[in-house]
């Protein structure tokens, strides 16, 4: 699986802010560094690893078996009928939830200064919880 870091970055900002993203080439584990707002040296920056991208993905019940992702793809033409005009594109939608649900996770992961939950239906891997998602 691809992930698009322009389509990455543009939903993070369809969803409240902008990021810039960069990859370290010298490094020996493949992430991406991801920095809060349009600068390269921006305030806030966290890294994601890409089996942790993936994670991400899974535990949100996005690409997992039975995930949102096949179901998706597996809609029949009949049920793609029934729905609005703009949700009838399967790869626009197999999109939107790929990216809105990646984009979510990594606003969470920039603000966990401020101790909110900007989006409780994100659920967060269980080494990220006490850090980006405290419910306190």
């Amino acid at each position: 699986m691809d992930i698009n870091i322009t389509l990455l970055e543009a939903y993070c900002l369809k969803n409240g802010m902008s990021i810039t993203t960069s990859i370290d080439i010298d490094n020996k584990e493949p992430y991406l560094k991801i920095i809060k707002g349009t600068d390269a040296h921006g305030s806030r920056v966290e890294y994601l690893q890409f089996s942790t991208i993936k994670e991400i993905l899974e535990i949100n019940n996005m690409i997992n078996e039975g995930g949102m992702v096949l179901k998706e793809r597996d809609a029949t033409q009949e049920s793609m009928r029934l729905r609005p005009v703009g949700e009838r594109d399967k790869d626009k939608n197999i999109e939107k939830l790929i990216y809105n649900t990646l984009s979510k996770y990594i606003i969470q992961m920039l603000n966990a200064a401020t101790g909110q939950i900007y989006f409780p239906e994100i659920i967060p891997l269980e080494n990220h919880r006490s850090v980006y998602f405290r419910f306190d």
